[in-house]
């Protein structure tokens, strides 16, 4: 059974001095067999919730987003702490805003085996869809990790600070 956490999402702030990050990521993950969940990581689920979501945003008539290697780096930290944890929640977005200078969301599904059993999940729940079509946005970043026998994955939506 697919599980997902409530969205999350931060206003957009006004730009501050970037600083170094003090969040830590994960190195880049290793193409790994679709829907089996592996020790080398996700980078196949993550290629098909980017795919699947470009797909939904162009069938509702938006244009796709762009990965973000802030994003990324906060998709992929935030994704690390919650497998570390063996919790499933929202950490604050506060850091994603400052570090990335956007409004930033979230979104966060735990049990798929699939990048589209991941994003039929957001589109099946009114705040998880609302994030996934929101048209400020126009950058993602996505990260997947192995949790049991399947995925805890998260994406990071970046909006420009002055839209919305």
């Amino acid at each position: 059974m697919d599980a997902a956490a409530p969205p999350q999402q931060a206003a957009p702030q006004s730009p501050e001095p970037a600083g170094p990050t003090a969040v830590p990521t994960t190195s880049a993950q290793a193409e790994s067999r679709q829907g089996t969940p592996s020790a080398s990581g996700g980078a196949a689920i993550e290629a098909d919730i980017f795919t699947a979501t470009n797909a939904q945003r162009a069938a509702h008539g938006l244009p796709g987003l762009r990965s973000s290697s802030c994003a990324t780096s906060h998709a992929q930290a935030r994704v690390a702490q919650l497998v570390a944890e063996r919790e499933f929640y929202h950490p604050p977005l506060e850091p994603v805003v400052q570090d990335c200078q956007a409004g930033a969301g979230e979104n966060l599904a735990l049990g798929s085996r699939t990048g589209a059993g991941v994003v039929d999940a957001w589109m099946n729940s009114t705040g998880h869809r609302a994030n996934l079509l929101d048209p400020d946005y126009t950058t993602m970043g996505v990260s997947c990790q192995r949790q049991d026998e399947s995925w805890l994955c998260g994406t990071v939506y970046l909006m420009p600070v002055d839209a919305g």
